[in-house]
């Protein structure tokens, strides 16, 4: 399995070492292990970037309440949340599919690059960008196809053991 680079977040060593585990743990199949380890990241981007938009630091530590605080586009929620709902399974010893830990790694990149990559390192807007636009995207949609297939296959040998 090919690894992303991600010599960008060496000014951000808690980050660096954390998505390198996720690496790690992606190529292993680990994928509760992903999925714990991605929370992770988020928890600590989504801390930053409140930390960044608000001048009082919303009182919670409820994460889906961190992520609801924050000042971007729904999409990027999304992203968020889709990785807190399958990291919170992971952390509570849930099944977490394969296509769904490598959905939340490829989030996981995606906002990693979207808060820490600068504008020198960030792709121009061009043939380049779109392809890996469309690479991340396809991805995302083959993996949420893999899990709704999984989720109903396990639903229907549920009905017929009953």
């Amino acid at each position: 399995m090919i690894m992303s680079n991600i010599s960008f977040l060496k000014n951000k060593p808690e980050l660096h070492k954390l998505v390198a585990q996720v690496q790690d743990a992606l190529s292993k199949e680990e994928n509760q292990l992903v999925a714990i380890r991605c929370r992770s990241v988020c928890e600590i981007i989504v801390k930053e970037m409140i930390e960044n938009q608000c001048e009082q630091f919303p009182n919670t530590r409820n994460m889906a309440d961190r992520i609801d605080h924050l000042q971007i586009e729904e999409t990027w929620k999304e992203k968020f949340h889709f990785i807190r709902k399958i990291g919170n399974r992971g952390a509570h010893n849930e099944t977490v599919y394969r296509a769904e830990s490598k959905l939340a790694h490829d989030y996981m990149l995606m906002i990693c690059h979207w808060q820490y990559k600068t504008e020198k390192e960030k792709p121009q807007e061009d043939e380049t960008l779109v392809k890996v636009a469309i690479g991340f995207f396809s991805a995302a949609l083959a993996a949420l196809a893999t899990v709704k297939t999984i989720n109903y296959m396990d639903e229907k040998n549920k009905n017929n053991s009953k």
